[in-house]
């Protein structure tokens, strides 16, 4: 049966995972539990726990091979209502000082109104856990742009067989790695490949991009 055009084979999807890897950022998170209201706090234990997990964090980018200098660190607190069962992670900065205390609240009111409706100002909040994220950006990977077929649409044509869309109708039928970059395909129309086949259905245009991609859209 043919491949729903929507549908990538699997040994594309894993080609796609791995691409992904590689365009990724290295990135490190640690947490640990800390929970005391924001009131109340102390606050060289705070500094001290965010302390301790950046030095867990560069130490992970070290043995990456990470340089030191080049390695982004991002701090976030979760943290809820006095007597809620569940928190919310609120960004903040390190280190965390008794003129700070008061944003950070605000800014957990502000993320719990916009992710539940509601916020209430008037209740105490407290520290749940400290998190830290350390990331290093890796190089964009450059992408080559698929090689130029010298041929036409005409010679990535294999002939024409009777499809069912609704109805039977005459299909063209092509092979994928001889169509042309820029070629236009109107359904209905089937692309053959090793790994996977198209379907272009009638009123569906495909287009060959600059990367070799087939791109459908409606005509």
């Amino acid at each position: 049966m043919p491949q729903s055009p929507h549908r990538p084979s699997r040994r594309r999807t894993a080609v796609l995972a791995a691409f992904g890897l590689l365009a990724a950022a290295i990135e490190h998170h640690h947490a640990r539990t800390l929970q005391a209201r924001t009131d109340a706090a102390d606050l060289s234990d705070v500094n001290r726990c965010l302390g301790e997990l950046d030095a867990a964090g560069r130490a992970r980018m070290r043995e990456e091979g990470v340089p030191a200098p080049e390695v982004r660190v991002a701090y976030a607190a979760d943290m809820r209502y006095v007597g809620q069962a569940y928190e919310l992670e609120v960004p903040i900065t390190a280190p965390v000082t008794s003129e700070r205390v008061p944003e950070i609240v605000t800014a957990f009111h502000a993320v719990h109104e916009r992710v539940y409706g509601y916020a209430r100002a008037q209740q105490p909040v407290e520290f749940v856990n400290i998190r830290a994220v350390h990331t290093y950006p890796l190089p964009r990977p450059v992408v080559t742009p698929a090689a130029r077929s010298t041929g036409t649409l005409a010679d990535a044509r294999l002939g024409e067989r009777r499809a069912y869309f609704g109805g039977f109708a005459p299909t063209a039928i092509y092979e994928r790695a001889m169509l042309p970059l820029g070629a236009q395909l109107i359904g209905p129309a089937i692309v053959e490949q090793s790994d996977t086949t198209t379907v272009i259905p009638p009123g569906v245009t495909a287009l060959v991009d600059d990367a070799g991609n087939l791109r459908l859209r409606r005509s």
